[in-house]
């Protein structure tokens, strides 16, 4: 007898239970119909384990996607968007939970069909609906409208979130010594397609989904500190300790960055080399305290003057600091030079051993160089004009600016 004359339908599957069926029968003994039932019977049984296979493999797909990305965002709307699709949602959301306001509030969403109404977004307060408490303690909570069991607040619930919602928690691992997890949030899923969704074992794969989405979310966190406490550590060796000014690290690499990119633009850059005037005699009649607050003073004011982004003052050394002026001729740096020097003498700090003639306060002296970048230049020669015009300021007097012979446009 064959597959066909049975009625069965003939596919690999149906062959594969049929071959394993006819193996355990002795040779000579006809296929009963009972036979065929008990063949019927495990035929179904292989297909439901086939599906559950499936779907497992379809689930480990998704948490593997969630865990693919370090950044929240990423991991929030990947995470919608995939098991909204793995169980045919109408609607996922994602909440997190505010602490201080005891209320779970939306962040991302993923929708089926048409978009949700803003109105609509989820914001739910433990106030008004106090039977959530569990979520907190990482149990999961259904929705059923349809059940004739319907508590008083899952009706109110539906006045304002109609359809099945399963409602599953997200916690992150809390630190030793407690070990409590954390409340962080919860997924929300609307109407799914899958009949099954509401089963026992598939809310048990559903707390698996949520429970992956908790660890990346918690990984995408920490990768967070982790970025954050990098460039604190950057900013702080990129900056001067006392002025918090960039240090001179910084602006070589900024002098650097610039040329290349005004290299490219043939804009011009303008270089300011600004030196206290006998800072030297300062200290020594006040002591380095003092000096230390002239030094954070004249950084404060120099800070005040550049105006643009791309501008940038820093540390260059000891009472010697630098000022980068981007897209700036000669006259631009020479009109900022100026508002530095007003700046700094209406600073009225104190220099009564300054040689200057008709000072006693404190004064700087600024050497300026520009030049258009090019490859066949380094910023090192821009460095040195402006370096050689502050030094010829010195040497005329000091209290004053001087501009390049041939570093000027």
């Amino acid at each position: 007898m064959t597959l066909k004359q049975t009625g069965l339908i003939d596919s690999p599957l149906s062959s594969a239970v049929y071959q394993l069926l006819l193996a355990s029968v002795p040779a000579g003994t006809s296929v009963t119909p009972l036979r065929l039932a008990n063949l019927t019977n495990l035929e179904l049984q292989l297909q439901s384990l086939q599906q559950q296979l499936q779907r497992q493999q379809q689930q480990r797909r998704v948490e593997q996607q969630i865990r693919q990305s370090l950044d929240l965002r990423q991991v929030c709307a990947t995470a919608v968007t995939s098991v909204g699709e793995l169980y045919g949602a109408e609607r996922v959301c994602l909440l997190q939970y505010d602490e201080r306001d005891r209320a779970w509030r939306q962040i991302v969403q993923y929708c089926q069909t048409e978009p949700i109404a803003r109105q609509d977004l989820l914001s739910i307060t433990l106030k008004d609906f106090p039977e959530l408490q569990p979520l907190l303690d990482g149990m999961p909570i259904q929705t059923d409208p349809d059940q004739a069991s319907c508590l008083d607040w899952q009706r109110r619930w539906q006045q304002q979130y109609p359809g099945q919602w399963l409602l599953l928690p997200l916690r992150l691992s809390a630190r030793p010594p407690e070990h409590i997890p954390l409340p962080w949030g919860m997924l929300a899923l609307a109407n799914c397609a899958d009949p099954d969704v509401w089963s026992e074992q598939a809310l048990t794969n559903a707390s698996s989904v949520a429970y992956e989405l908790s660890i990346a979310i918690q990984q995408a966190l920490l990768y967070q500190k982790l970025q954050l406490a990098n460039q604190e550590l950057r900013l702080l060796a990129l900056s001067d300790g006392l002025t918090q000014l960039a240090n001179r690290r910084r602006f070589d690499e900024h002098l650097h960055s610039e040329w290349q990119r005004l290299t490219r633009e043939k804009k011009p850059l303008s270089l300011i080399l600004c030196d206290l005037d006998h800072f030297k005699l300062y200290n020594d009649h006040y002591g380095h305290p003092a000096g230390d607050r002239c030094l954070t003073q004249v950084a404060q004011t120099l800070m005040q003057v550049p105006q643009r982004p791309a501008d940038l003052v820093a540390r260059y050394g000891g009472e010697e600091f630098a000022i980068v002026l981007p897209n700036t001729h000669t006259q631009g740096a020479w009109q900022v030079a100026q508002k530095i020097h007003d700046s700094i003498r209406g600073l009225y700090i104190p220099h009564p051993l300054s040689p200057l003639t008709g000072s006693d306060y404190v004064t700087v002296t600024m050497g300026i160089a520009t030049a258009v970048p090019s490859r066949s230049e380094t910023p090192q020669s821009l460095l040195q004009a402006a370096d050689l015009a502050l030094y010829h300021a010195k040497q005329h007097g000091r209290d004053r600016t001087y501009v390049h012979a041939h570093f000027n446009l």
